[in-house]
């Protein structure tokens, strides 16, 4: 990364990044830290799988579901891993998805229905002191083939550089 060049108002003054060095000293991990984001990931991996199933099977079997179903869902299924989170999952549907600060409550869930756009946004770390947090994004469509403007959103998200 080039260095920052800020006029402040001295001569000869010239303010440089240090992002490098503070990346070097505060953004490393040591080997426990390191195999803790791991294990959570292999702890959450299987409930964002479990999720994506459980919708599937509401949708299938008629009987519906709902943002805040998924989401106490994802969370008792961290509970019983050992994983913990303050806050999360995002599940959002169609227009939920789209913003990055939805948490579904009574109050604001949507249900999730056949031809939805679902956003399953997931953070967890193990319940234990020096873990590392594990955080992914998944999105499905609720039927057999998503539309073609929702297949243009996605191709433009995962060719963004």
């Amino acid at each position: 990364m080039p260095a920052l060049s800020i006029w402040c108002g001295l001569p000869g003054t010239e303010i440089v990044s240090s992002a490098e060095l503070v990346q070097y000293f505060e953004a490393r991990l040591d080997a426990a830290a390191r195999e803790s984001h791991f294990e959570a990931g292999r702890r959450v991996d299987p409930i964002r799988k479990a999720a994506f199933d459980l919708i599937r099977e509401k949708l299938r079997s008629g009987a519906g579901t709902s943002e805040i179903e998924i989401h106490d869902f994802v969370r008792e299924r961290f509970a019983a891993s050992g994983l913990f989170t303050e806050s999360g999952p995002i599940v959002g549907v169609n227009a939920h998805a789209g913003d990055p600060h939805y948490e579904p409550s009574a109050e604001t869930s949507a249900p999730i229905r056949r031809g939805d756009f679902v956003l399953l946004d997931m953070w967890a770390k193990l319940d234990q002191p020096g873990s590392v947090y594990y955080d992914i994004t998944w999105t499905g469509f609720c039927g057999p083939e998503p539309t073609a403007r929702i297949r243009e959103v996605f191709e433009i998200v995962r060719d963004a550089p």
